[in-house]
Formats: structure tokens, sequence, C-alpha cells
């Protein structure tokens, strides 16, 4: 449970850069995201299960967080918002 409450915390930080672009360790939360959602991306299609919308969220904000610390222009306050609201699932989720 515990474990569940650290990765919620780390799903809203990585949320938080993105929604202000914040790029002062975005590269390395960035990184942390990509390894998370591949982790979490290749369990899942391993189980046979295709819909992981949580992993897909994570590979996506890590991408998202890399290309703000270059300075590659995307969407990131959407895309902060959708791992705002993943934050928050996974945190209510955790207790």
């Amino acid at each position: 449970m515990v474990f569940l409450l650290l990765l919620g915390i780390l799903d809203l930080s990585a949320a938080l850069f993105l929604i202000f672009e914040v790029k002062f360790i975005a590269f390395w939360l960035g990184l942390v995201m990509l390894i998370k959602g591949i982790n979490s991306l290749v369990s899942s299609f391993l189980a046979k299960y295709f819909y992981d919308w949580l992993g897909f969220f994570d590979f996506l904000t890590g991408l998202a967080l890399i290309c703000l610390y270059y300075g590659i222009g995307l969407p990131f306050k959407f895309i902060g918002i959708l791992e705002l609201i993943k934050a928050f699932y996974c945190l209510i989720q955790s207790f």
C-alpha cells in the first residue's frame, strides 16, 4: 500500500511538472516515468491485457517530460491534466 502511494505521488509530481512546464529535473523524472510505463505495458501485454491505459499515460508522460527538457513543443498542459486525473485515480485506489 505504501508503494502504491509513492507511485501515486510520483504521478502527481510528473503531472505538476508538465502543467507548470518545470524543466528542473524533467529529464530524470521523464526517464523514470518512461521506464514505469514500459514496465507496465510489457507486463500487461504478457498477461494478454491490451487495454492498459495507466501504463500508456505513464509512457506518454515520460516522453512529454523528456521533450519538455529538450524544448520540443507538445501540448504539455493537456498531457499534464490527463496525468493529473490518473494520479488522483491511483492515489484513491491506494487507500
